[in-house]
């Protein structure tokens, strides 16, 4: 069992970023992860149904921070949104260029 955060070093702190990290790295490269996403975006814009980062990072197992790695910014993927601040309900960081080529 790990110690919990406060009770932690600066250098065990780094040491468990790290690890977990890698966690996330391994996740992201692993097919199913991939499908998941694409299965779940698929059905976002089959019902024309918004869903948060959060949401959809939860099914699939990753951060929301890490769900779009990689990924072009386009209309199949602009179903999954912010779930909170100024964007609410948005997709983080579009433009209007980046709506325009995906059409």
């Amino acid at each position: 069992m790990t110690k919990p955060y406060h009770e932690m070093t600066a250098s065990e702190r780094l040491a468990a970023r790290i690890a977990k990290n890698r966690e996330i790295e391994a996740r992201l490269e692993c097919a199913p992860a991939a499908s998941g996403l694409d299965a779940i975006v698929a059905r976002l814009n089959a019902r024309k149904q918004r869903a948060s980062y959060g949401a959809v990072a939860a099914i699939i197992g990753v951060l929301p921070r890490g769900l779009m790695s990689g990924r072009q910014k386009c209309h199949k993927y602009s179903w999954v949104v912010a779930a909170s601040g100024p964007t609410r309900g948005w997709p983080t960081d579009y433009t209007d260029k980046d709506q325009e080529a995906s059409r």
